[in-house]
């Protein structure tokens, strides 16, 4: 936005967030979302998801302790064309425990890389397949981790 300052008529005064510093540095460069949305990144594409809803249910089992916080989960996927996708994936979550709020004080997120490979009509059935490998990962309590 431009304004003219009435006493300096001649004189026009630029508005707005100042760009200086990093803000004006990433501005200069290219940001990691433009490298995104590029048309292809090694022979394939990136995808984002991300989800904030009232509680995370997972095989019939509230990750939020019942909806006692708002959950919210995010996936960053790389995927080839030939069908190969690798990502990351995050989220909060809060078990019932044994602290005094009754929930489990040791666990608090869930992480973890995947790997899969996905088809759609194999040989002109209508079949499509899908198969992948998450790591879960649990902070604070690895004996919950599993593959």
């Amino acid at each position: 936005m431009t304004m003219v300052n009435p006493v300096l008529a001649d004189v026009e005064v630029e508005t707005g967030p100042a760009e200086t510093g990093p803000a004006k540095a990433a501005k200069e460069s290219m940001q990691f979302t433009e490298y995104l949305d590029r048309d292809e990144v090694l022979g394939g594409k990136f995808s984002t998801w991300v989800e904030f809803a009232s509680d995370y249910v997972f095989r019939g089992e509230s990750e939020t302790n019942d909806g006692k916080i708002p959950s919210l989960k995010a996936a960053i996927t790389w995927t080839h064309s030939s069908g190969i996708y690798l990502g990351y994936y995050a989220a909060n979550n809060l078990f019932p425990g044994d602290d005094s709020e009754g929930n489990n004080p040791k666990i608090n997120a869930i992480y973890g890389p995947y790997v899969g490979y996905a088809t759609k009509d194999i040989a002109g059935t209508g079949i499509n397949y899908n198969g992948m490998l998450f790591q879960y990962i649990y902070p604070g309590d690895s004996d919950s981790n599993y593959l």
